[in-house]
């Protein structure tokens, strides 16, 4: 007990003050005791160790895949759980809305833009004329260039 009057009368703690001191320095020991008793290597209470290559072999998995697979799941600006479209599957002068919600980033307001623009001036001359949809910059263009085509009204074979 006088130990701890002279380290509070020492350093000015308040009564609280020690109060947390000590159980906080009670706690840490206890920690350590802890540490100490239990032998390395053995998980506690059935928990097993974490392994960090599990996930390294998802990610080798993923970055090995081919980049054109219809059933890939969106990885950048897509919504959870929807599919991305394969490559060069999607044509611009054609696609209704709900074709257009499959590209990466691209939901229900800018599909209506893409839309808007189309039937304003008459589709697409070719996938970089995107770029004048507001809404759609060169990180946006970048990431759904791989999946369109535009191609022109003139060429387009009708069933």
């Amino acid at each position: 007990m006088h130990l701890l009057r002279s380290f509070q009368e020492r350093f000015g703690f308040t009564r609280n003050e020690l109060t947390s001191v000590c159980l906080l320095a009670a706690a840490f020991l206890a920690g350590s005791a802890i540490k100490l008793w239990m032998p390395p290597g053995v998980p506690s209470s059935g928990h097993t160790a974490f392994s960090y290559a599990h996930p390294d072999s998802q990610f080798l998995a993923l970055s090995s895949a081919p980049r054109d697979t219809a059933a890939r799941q969106s990885r950048t600006g897509g919504r959870k759980g929807s599919i991305t479209p394969a490559a060069r599957s999607i044509d611009l002068n054609s696609a209704p809305e709900a074709e257009l919600l499959r590209l990466p980033g691209i939901g229900p307001s800018l599909a209506r833009r893409i839309l808007a623009y189309r039937s304003l001036h008459g589709g697409f001359a070719g996938v970089d004329a995107l770029a004048e949809v507001r809404g759609i910059g060169p990180k946006t263009l970048g990431r759904i260039r791989p999946y369109l085509t535009a191609v022109p009204e003139s060429t387009r074979r009708i069933p």
